[in-house]
């Protein structure tokens, strides 16, 4: 049993914060370099292991295949040695929030903001891949979402190098995550390659759009013989508002058969940027996971049937040549694409700025867009059919319109920004799913709260947010 250290205490040249987290491998700690006087994260092997010869040869081969890969997508391994009989790692330390803790405090996320962060899963996954390593334990704890909106990938405690020595590997050993694990490893294969990582990249990606991973069961064993035995769950039997196109992209990820998944992390890129552009839909995938005919298939609403609004075709390309400037000659086709469902012009742009990857150049976009406009200016307007649709229903159901809740959107719209300063880019998402279900401000505001990492941060988010609304 590995001994515990304490908050304030040393070990070698750190000093001991908070624990981060445990598993089997080992403790986590925040600690802080003394030396070089930054926070790192610090992972301890368990003694049990110290003393075992081989997985003292796995870890110290996972510092040294995890030290190579340089990329902002993926953690930063800065150190590794001995400490008396206690070896570790020293890993850049990254504030925010795991995929895993959004799912499990506020549900699903929308179909855009799951492409997003899965494209850059996708980056990292590559760079982990051209260097020789296999992540095998991809899953959405593994993924955090930094306060400026990056995503890294962590924890590569069960990476393995192609050019491992096999015999520290074997058969039948069965290593990863029950949820999200491949086929390939379940049946403990030798030769693993970046097609493991997909699929389980492809469970992650169902869970992250549908709120549940996609095999459920009473016990691990019950789960893995799923991913060998059934039929991929249909995602839009979960979540019925998902496109087709994401459906096809996570049935060829999570393909049984490894031939008919991607062939690698580049082709799972591309197919996900025709969906982020909508401007095409991948094709449909052949896969031993495809979701059986004979099941009813929700109808999806069509262009035809949802609400039409009129956007002023000055404010558009208002909106579209700074985007332009920032992501290239796509920006056209997002504008027009998310303007189809956004409520006026700060909605718009808090959801094109997702698509830009630099912190900065996202706050230059959204100043030059709206700096200087007055609010009652940025709102479409329902077309006159729309608007004689609405007042008909209103004077069918018999009813007054829903009264005003006590907040303007213009109040929504700064706690979002302010939340945004905490979490990054989710903070839309989050304030949008709040608003609807709280009765009062002080509700809305103590419910954002709690995605605020650090209790001191929570109570300065929560003070700024009261003062929002008179």
């Amino acid at each position: 049993m590995q001994q515990e250290l304490s908050n304030g205490s040393r070990f070698g040249d750190y000093q001991i914060r908070e624990e981060l987290g445990r598993g089997g491998m080992g403790h986590v700690y925040r600690a802080r370099h003394l030396t070089l006087d930054r926070d790192v994260a610090l992972k301890l092997l368990a003694s049990r292991y110290s003393a075992d010869e081989a997985y003292l040869q796995r870890f110290l081969k996972e510092a040294r295949s995890a030290a190579r890969l340089n990329h902002r997508n993926i953690v930063q391994i800065y150190d590794f040695g001995r400490v008396d009989s206690a070896y570790y790692l020293a890993m850049e330390f990254v504030p925010g929030r795991s995929f895993g803790w959004f799912l499990r405090t506020s549900g699903p996320v929308s179909e855009a903001d799951a492409i997003a962060v899965t494209r850059q899963a996708c980056t990292a996954l590559g760079v982990a891949h051209a260097g020789g390593v296999i992540h095998r334990d991809v899953k959405p704890d593994n993924f955090i979402l930094r306060q400026d909106g990056i995503v890294k990938l962590v924890d590569l405690g069960l990476a393995k190098s192609l050019a491992d020595d096999q015999n520290l590997t074997q058969t039948g050993v069965v290593a990863g995550t029950p949820n999200y694990i491949s086929p390939e490893q379940i049946a403990g294969l030798k030769d693993l390659d970046g097609r493991t990582d997909i699929y389980s990249l492809g469970a992650t990606l169902f869970h992250l759009v549908t709120g549940r991973p996609p095999y459920e069961g009473s016990s691990p064993m019950v789960i893995i013989a799923k991913h060998l035995h059934d039929e991929l769950p249909d995602p839009r039997s979960v979540a019925p508002n998902l496109s087709e196109g994401i459906c096809a992209v996570i049935r060829k990820m999570m393909a049984r058969e490894r031939e008919m998944r991607y062939s690698d992390t580049r082709e799972v890129d591309a197919a996900l940027a025709v969906l982020q552009s909508g401007s095409a839909t991948p094709p449909r995938a052949a896969s031993s996971h495809a979701v059986s005919r004979t099941a009813a298939m929700p109808s999806m609403p069509t262009a035809a049937s949802a609400p039409s609004l009129s956007w002023d075709a000055n404010l558009l390309a208002r909106v579209e040549t700074p985007l332009a400037a920032a992501i290239g000659p796509l920006a056209k086709v997002l504008v027009k694409k998310a303007a189809q469902s956004s409520s006026d012009l700060h909605d718009l742009c808090a959801k094109l700025s997702q698509q830009i990857p630099s912190e900065t150049q996202r706050n230059a976009f959204m100043s030059e867009v709206l700096d200087g406009l007055p609010r009652q200016a940025t709102a479409p307007t329902p077309s006159p059919s729309v608007q004689g649709s609405q007042r008909i229903n209103h004077q069918a159901a018999g009813a007054e319109p829903p009264s005003e809740p006590e907040w303007s959107q213009e109040s929504l719209h700064a706690v979002e920004r302010r939340l945004a300063t905490e979490i990054g880019p989710l903070a839309r998402v989050l304030v949008k799913r709040a608003a609807k279900k709280a009765s009062s401000w002080e509700e809305l505001v103590n419910e954002l709260g709690t995605h605020v990492a650090s209790p001191a941060a929570q109570s300065a988010f929560r003070d700024d947010a009261r003062k929002l609304v008179p």
